[in-house]
């Protein structure tokens, strides 16, 4: 049995927070999930989610990373545009392939 699917307005919220929390663990601990998928992702019965199978993980260059991230968060602090969104997950996964992150298939 499937769980019911959450309302726009708690889905755009739910992918708020995992934007945040992986921001966080970027800039603030210098180590990530590096598995983040849809089938690894939990959504709590609250306003939550959860982060599950925690065997993949990357460490971070902090320095170069930090100034990549500085430099995309500066670029598009006022906001989003038509079609801004697009661009910044764009200039995002430029930096995690420019950093070699593993991307998994």
């Amino acid at each position: 049995m499937s769980a019911a699917r959450p309302a726009p307005d708690k889905r755009s919220a739910l992918a708020a927070t995992l934007f945040g929390a992986t921001l966080q663990q970027i800039i603030s601990d210098a180590v990530f999930h590096a598995d983040l998928h849809p089938g690894n992702i939990f959504i709590t019965p609250g306003p939550g989610a959860g982060l599950l199978d925690s065997g993949a993980v990357g460490r971070l260059d902090v320095r170069a990373v930090e100034r990549s991230l500085g430099q995309l968060l500066t670029r598009f602090r006022t906001g989003f545009r038509a079609g801004g969104s697009m661009k910044m997950f764009t200039a995002l996964f430029a930096l995690v392939r420019a950093h070699n992150f593993p991307v998994p298939a």
